[in-house]
């Protein structure tokens, strides 16, 4: 494949997985999150909705594997599991980023009112 062809190859699978992935989200994604599927996943796996992505991820990373392993299967077969993978990949790495600012948000509310709370009960001795 020359440079080329790969670029056009390349911007070919993009554009692909961005239009799965959005006729998957009315699929799978409810009105207030983006990751409805696997928050409610979790409750059925006791894993974390992160972890529930993983779990329902593995079974395309099987499909990519035998692949690798000699398995014969058509181009568009081929394209839609690693795409499935790499859009998977993408739900995670948003919910990842999502999970930490939220961490992030609460940990500065707890700053701020720790703050507060030090400032108005701090007494000053004469």
């Amino acid at each position: 494949m020359t440079p080329e062809e790969f670029e056009r190859h390349y911007d070919y699978v993009v554009e692909q997985e961005k239009s799965t992935l959005c006729k998957k989200r009315t699929e799978y994604a409810d009105g207030e999150s983006r990751f409805s599927n696997f928050e409610e996943g979790s409750h059925l796996t006791g894993l974390t909705p992160e972890q529930t992505l993983w779990c329902y991820m593995a079974k395309h990373l099987v499909s990519v594997r035998d692949v690798v392993n000699g398995k014969k299967v058509s181009k568009e077969l081929l394209r839609e599991k690693i795409g499935d993978v790499r859009n998977y990949l993408v739900l995670l790495e948003g919910m990842i980023l999502d999970r930490q600012s939220d961490q992030l948000d609460r940990l500065q509310e707890g700053v701020k009112n720790i703050s507060k709370e030090m400032f108005f009960n701090y007494e000053v001795n004469p």
